[in-house]
């Protein structure tokens, strides 16, 4: 896979300086450049040989030697994810594979692909360029947009509705029933049964082995965008806003909102039914068991504004010392009785 440089600072959105024919082959890091590749700075230090006929994409504003190949991006970090992209590499695959159990109900677009041993079920919906891999469990009534790629092993229930361009990695269970239970007369655990869906929304990516319930009634709601990490759970009746992002660990109980543009860090817990406003990020291990509204960084259990708890831990360091000052007050205090 080979592109010139003047192709490569069109897709970073960049500003070359330098050779417009050249051709790169590979992305690597700034330490392993040589011939034909390209790597990205994220800091002003350039390295100090840098090969004729190789490519550096570097932040604006920094005096790149006049010999040396360059392309100048605002952020850096973007234009590294663009450069990620371009340079993904999957096999071009289409069909239905021999081994896989498809419902003769089930409308499959003919350029989509279902792997080995994978089942589609009833009724099942699944748009163009879709990519079902191997033991895939897509069960009845299940929709799937277009270019969707569903990674191994993964459990769609049904009545799941799935958009275009999603991304559901290994081992991921979506539309399981929710944590509900009731204690009833004989003093014994009577289930709630689960009878709504899960909606995910376009361009929604799902690390491994996270759990997404089905509503008890109505949607759980993944909004589009948002893009979620391995080993998360997410409850019945759940709604997560636009462009939002979640890290490994997490766990938001039954029927929270949660809203858009917020990062939710790994293992933060929230509890159930509780709402968060738009722009809000949760710091790791945080636990919030009420409502966040105001937009801002909240840590600790339970959650405060970011300023607040680094105030009380600050506090928290001293209080051994400041034990041992009470202690002195209050046997001098006794001693003048």
């Amino acid at each position: 896979m080979k592109f010139t440089a003047s192709y490569i600072a069109e897709a970073v959105k960049g500003r070359l300086k330098g050779d417009a024919s050249l051709e790169v082959e590979r992305l690597v890091d700034p330490r392993q450049l040589e011939s034909h590749t390209v790597a990205v700075l994220f800091t002003k230090d350039i390295p100090k040989e840098i090969p004729a006929d190789a490519l550096i994409v570097v932040p604006e504003g920094i005096s790149v030697p006049s010999e040396v190949n360059a392309v100048e991006v605002k952020n850096p970090k973007l234009a590294f994810a663009r450069l990620t992209k371009l340079f993904f590499q999957q096999k071009d695959l289409k069909g239905v594979h021999q081994t896989a159990v498809v419902s003769p109900s089930a409308q499959i677009e003919e350029d989509s692909f279902i792997g080995a041993y994978s089942i589609i079920g009833e009724n099942v919906v699944i748009g163009r360029g879709v990519r079902i891999l191997e033991h895939v469990v897509v069960m009845d009534g299940v929709e799937i947009g277009d270019n969707t790629v569903i990674y191994p092993n993964t459990v769609i229930y049904p009545n799941v509705k799935i958009g275009k361009n999603c991304i559901i990695h290994s081992g991921c269970v979506i539309g399981s029933d929710g944590f509900g239970f009731v204690l009833n007369e004989e003093g014994t655990q009577e289930k709630i049964y689960h009878l709504g869906k899960v909606v995910i929304k376009d361009n929604v990516e799902i690390g491994a082995n996270t759990t997404i319930d089905r509503a008890v009634l109505g949607e759980t709601i993944i909004d589009t965008d948002v893009k979620i990490d391995n080993l998360v759970q997410i409850a019945h009746n759940v709604r997560v806003g636009r462009s939002t992002v979640i890290a490994s660990q997490a766990g938001i109980a039954g029927s929270s909102q949660i809203g858009q543009y917020c990062m939710i860090g790994g293992q933060v817990g929230i509890a159930d039914h509780i709402t968060i406003g738009d722009k809000v990020a949760l710091g790791a291990q945080s636990g919030v068991n009420k409502n966040i509204t105001k937009p801002g960084v909240y840590l600790g259990t339970p959650a405060l504004e970011l300023h607040r708890t680094l105030r009380i831990w600050s506090i928290l360091q001293k209080l051994p010392e400041l034990y041992k000052k009470l202690l002195r007050f209050l046997d001098g205090q006794n001693q003048q009785k």
